[in-house]
């Protein structure tokens, strides 16, 4: 949620901007709340396949 805000405040005070979107027909709103958390579970999974430890460094 804390990028999507970020993204709309840089793109309204026209920081930066975008002249193709992904997909034209989906917000970015969609992208941005979902992509951290899909990241951070795939991740996680990876590091539980592979017995690692994601919280700490050994």
């Amino acid at each position: 949620m804390l990028s999507f805000y970020i993204n709309l405040l840089g793109v309204n005070r026209g920081l930066w901007s975008y002249p193709f979107q992904l997909i034209p027909t989906m917000p970015s709103f969609a992208f941005d709340s979902s992509f951290v958390p899909v990241t951070f579970m795939l991740v996680y999974q990876w590091t539980l396949h592979h017995k690692k430890n994601i919280i700490k460094r050994h």
